[in-house]
């Protein structure tokens, strides 16, 4: 798939959804940074990554980006991991999620257009609520890094 891209290079990405993309055939499809997304596509399913067990125990935190296309019907396919930290133990269960996952065609996308879009999950420990939202942030930034750095998961 051709991609034009929108503002995923600012996140380090594009050249790994243009990889991911190329392999899968000839259409072409819209790349859309998360924060755009609303403008085109609104989840009516999200479902949470499941914390692997392993992981909760060790109290280990860490994050998946996953990079995928929401297909005109509002599924999700051409799935990849295209960061994970601090290790791979969170891929999977990024994975499943984004593969479940729904979207419905916002006002701005009549035409149900496919688009080639991400999703960060962060994994965490319960902790104190005003911390919460500061650790997912800094989780999800860990995650772009790394995108950007490592070229990939990792």
């Amino acid at each position: 798939m051709m991609f034009r891209i929108q503002g995923l290079m600012r996140l380090g990405l594009a050249a790994l959804a243009i990889q991911t993309a190329t392999a899968q055939g000839e259409d072409t499809v819209l790349a859309v940074p998360p924060d755009k997304l609303a403008e085109l596509w609104v989840p009516s399913h999200a479902v949470t990554a499941t914390y692997p067990i392993g992981a909760k125990r060790r109290w280990q935190e860490g994050c998946a980006t996953v990079g995928f296309v929401i297909e005109p019907d509002g599924t999700t396919s051409s799935l990849r991991v295209l960061a994970s930290w601090p290790g791979s133990e969170f891929e999977s269960p990024s994975l499943e999620a984004a593969r479940k996952h729904r979207y419905e065609p916002a006002p701005g996308n009549p035409g149900r257009e496919a688009v080639y879009t991400t999703h960060t999950f962060t994994f965490q420990v319960n902790r104190n609520v005003v911390k919460e939202a500061e650790l997912k942030q800094e989780l999800a930034l860990a995650c772009l890094s790394r995108a950007s750095l490592a070229g990939g998961s990792g």
